[in-house]
């Protein structure tokens, strides 16, 4: 495990120029543990483990203003103004049957504005009211009689109606807390293995673009070129409380070098046609130095980000494909109340 710093102020909660500074965790997966004994949605068990202190851009006023420059199609994540038919700062956000028949629309309605696409399918939604995992330790570093982390969303497939959209973190034997170790959702293939078994609907739907994606395949062209449309994955993530620890940052993609700095982990989903394997990608910490990440300071109820796992048209056209995220700690602010946040992921089709 190493660590890096940035430049500090005399006050250790800021660098030089005023900004918030922020403890980032990153990970190097560890290839050789076997996907299909962890579980679902599981973070990789860590090869590699680096903290780095790092300066946060806040994103405020700007991205909320007609100069915004943070663009999906840009920066492959953005924010909006977002006044939910919840009462959000009341509570309703927290109640499983209020939140699937309500925000569930209102996310969808969120990523068409946004995006234009035609269709867009929510996967789940993901409740976080939990502390945060202690850091995270290599494998090497572990006692091997240990009881093994905790990690991903610890439920049997019996237990979920996978026909529809799961509600992780909204009972009391599944909550999570803030996803540390810093990532996109999907990798390009893993997003190309989502739209072929998430769900039986979201497979219907996609179905021409299966078809001219594994046409490009089999013609031994780059399936990034495909004859087809447009689709894409996204997260739509919201406070349910004034964020004021444990916020979620971004990483500006065009800071990084995709190839260089991204490592694929493979890990199990489950479906309603049986458990399959989808690769995420993880934020190697190695150049954190060159990284500008971004936040929204005190982001509140109504304050959404909007974050692109991946867009299926981003490669071809030369834009970031998709922009790494994570729950962060916030130097000096490390206790109070827990964050409680909702996030979804989508799928949108043009």
């Amino acid at each position: 495990m190493s660590t890096t710093t940035t430049k500090v102020a005399e006050d250790p909660t800021h660098s030089e120029d005023g900004r918030q500074l922020a403890r980032i965790q990153y990970i190097e997966p560890e290839v050789s543990v076997d996907p299909w004994d962890c579980n679902y949605f599981a973070i990789p068990k860590a090869k590699e483990t680096i903290h780095s202190i790092q300066p946060l851009n806040d994103l405020r006023p700007e991205v909320f203003s007609s100069n915004n420059l943070y663009k999906l199609a840009t920066h492959a994540f953005t924010a909006v103004k977002h006044q939910s038919k919840l009462d959000i700062a009341g509570g309703e956000g927290h109640d499983r049957e209020k939140a699937a028949a309500t925000l569930i629309p209102e996310i969808q309605d969120i990523i068409k504005s946004a995006t234009g696409a035609k269709t867009v399918h929510v996967l789940g939604l993901g409740l976080r009211m939990k502390e945060p995992d202690p850091d995270t330790i290599t494998l090497r570093e572990r006692d091997p009689n240990a009881p093994p982390e905790r990690c991903g969303i610890d439920l049997k497939a019996t237990e979920m109606d996978l026909t529809k959209p799961y509600m992780g973190g909204y009972t009391g034997k599944d909550k999570i807390g803030p996803a540390r170790s810093v990532h996109i959702d999907y990798s390009p293939d893993g997003a190309r293995q989502i739209l072929r078994n998430v769900r039986g609907d979201v497979i219907e739907s996609a179905k021409d673009i299966i078809e001219a994606e594994d046409a490009a395949a089999a013609a031994g062209k780059d399936i990034a070129q495909y004859d087809g449309r447009r689709y894409g994955m996204f997260s739509v993530w919201r406070p349910l409380k004034k964020v004021t620890r444990d916020p979620v940052a971004v990483c500006d993609p065009n800071s990084i070098d995709f190839e260089r700095d991204l490592a694929e982990h493979i890990n199990k989903q489950p479906s309603d046609g049986g458990d399959y394997l989808a690769g995420l990608s993880m934020l190697r910490g190695n150049y954190a130095d060159t990284q500008k990440w971004h936040w929204i300071s005190e982001q509140d109820v109504d304050e959404v980000f909007i974050f692109q796992f991946y867009d299926s048209y981003a490669l071809r056209e030369g834009r970031p494909w998709g922009a790494p995220h994570g729950g962060v700690t916030l130097v000096g602010k490390e206790d109070g109340e827990v964050r409680n946040s909702v996030e979804a992921r989508c799928v949108a089709i043009w």
